[in-house]
């Protein structure tokens, strides 16, 4: 009987279609390939960016397209997120650092501009071997700062998270520049501006992207003035 019902529902599923297209009906449409710059590099080229502060809204909107990249074609191709920001939260940049670390896809971390504060963590914490920069970025690292205001006890419990909380960010950039932690707190109590080359040199990046276009070299001739 069952066999027979899946049998009669074929073919019902048939004639329907036989109809429609006799009656002229358009076809399913296919998903056309994403005309709009963004969509494209984002779906197509698996491209999540990160710019401006990191905030509530920009983590929600980085976590939730790292998650769709990854669910679509897992650990088969790279991920690729560009940073264009001074930082910001520390709670909302370690949600993306925990989705980045859980993810099955490879993560390739590329710095714009600029990457400073939580921005430079999320930097140092993509794949091994895959995180870039480009010649001009300005890149920054320091411990967090905060300023405190209201009772002494609401105070001393924000200090004691805050120290916290500072302790597993050192701890974060400690292991992803391979560097002993009390070296890490030490050049992180001020903050430690890094150009491309010194951020590859300690261990944030991997590799610094060059143009195509080379720079002038030694004995490249004046301007005429």
């Amino acid at each position: 009987m069952i066999g027979t019902s899946i049998k009669k529902g074929a073919i019902a599923l048939s004639l329907a279609f036989m109809v429609a297209a006799q009656a002229g009906a358009a076809a399913p449409a296919v998903p056309a390939v994403p005309t709009d710059p963004a969509d494209y590099e984002f779906r197509v080229g698996r491209v999540v960016r990160l710019t401006g502060a990191v905030d509530r809204d920009s983590a929600i909107q980085v976590i939730q397209r790292l998650k769709y990249l990854d669910e679509n074609n897992p650990g088969k191709k790279d991920i690729t997120l560009v940073i264009n920001s001074g930082g910001g939260d520390v709670e909302q940049g370690m949600a993306i650092y925990d989705t980045i670390r859980t993810l099955r896809s490879d993560v390739s971390t590329v710095c714009e501009g600029r990457a400073m504060s939580m921005a430079a963590v999320l930097l140092a914490a993509g794949t091994p071997g895959k995180r870039k920069a480009l010649p001009s970025c300005h890149i920054m690292l320091h411990q967090i700062s905060a300023s405190n205001s209201g009772k002494m006890s609401d105070m001393m419990l924000d200090h004691h998270e805050f120290m916290k909380m500072n302790e597993a960010l050192m701890d974060t950039v400690s292991r992803h520049t391979n560097r002993l932690k009390a070296d890490v707190k030490k050049a992180l109590k001020d903050d430690y501006y890094l150009n491309p080359e010194a951020a590859r040199e300690i261990g944030v990046i991997d590799e610094v992207v060059t143009g195509r276009v080379p720079l002038p070299q030694e004995g490249a001739r004046p301007m005429p003035l």
